[in-house]
């Protein structure tokens, strides 16, 4: 990663995960366990970069029929 980058990237808490998605905090670790959504974890704690969120997000959205 270059240093530009490094100076605007956002790591996000569990607890921040589990607000912006309005689920529980044992679903947001079932997400984490099953590997649905990248995540670095830094001496035991998990964090998630936000372009990771809502690239999950673009990548499970449904769209309607027409």
């Amino acid at each position: 990663m270059n240093e530009k980058l490094l100076k605007n990237l956002k790591l996000l808490s569990i607890n921040d995960l589990k607000n912006i998605f309005n689920i529980s905090k044992t679903t947001a670790y079932r997400i984490v366990e099953s590997r649905k959504i990248p995540f670095y974890k830094i001496s035991g704690v998990i964090r998630f970069s936000e372009e990771d969120i809502i690239n999950y997000l673009k990548e499970n959205k449904i769209d309607i029929m027409k």
